[in-house]
């Protein structure tokens, strides 16, 4: 089925599109919260994201192992998601696995330090 709607029990097979924006609208609001207050200008958020055929728990275990191979700390697992910290900048990986796609968000004060950390994010995932 793999769409994102309910069979015909009713049981909801996917994560649905709204259910999935939902969850990087969370994560990026997360990731704002994170950065320090003592930026005085709105962070830079760079994402991307790619496809996965791995399970929930698969996914949120490399994520850990790819937010702490890429030096941050405080590393923070949800129930989609897996958050870390660095300095000014929150990381945050976000499995919607049923949706067949994760996506590496970053956020802090630079552009390109942020480009940097979701490629390097990707990459290690």
């Amino acid at each position: 089925m793999g769409s994102g709607y309910a069979t015909q029990r009713g049981e909801r097979e996917t994560v649905t599109i709204r259910e999935f924006a939902g969850t990087l609208m969370l994560a990026l609001a997360g990731a704002l919260a994170s950065v320090s207050a003592v930026e005085a200008r709105a962070p830079w958020v760079m994402t991307t994201y790619r496809g996965t055929e791995l399970s929930l728990d698969d996914c949120r275990a490399r994520a850990q192992a790819a937010i702490r191979q890429a030096g941050f700390g405080e590393v923070q697992p949800s129930e989609w998601t897996v958050a870390g910290v660095r300095g000014d900048y929150t990381v945050v990986i976000g499995c919607a696995v049923e949706s067949k796609l994760v996506y590496f968000i970053s956020a802090g004060p630079e552009r390109d330090t942020n480009v940097r950390h979701v490629s390097d994010l990707a990459r290690r995932f």
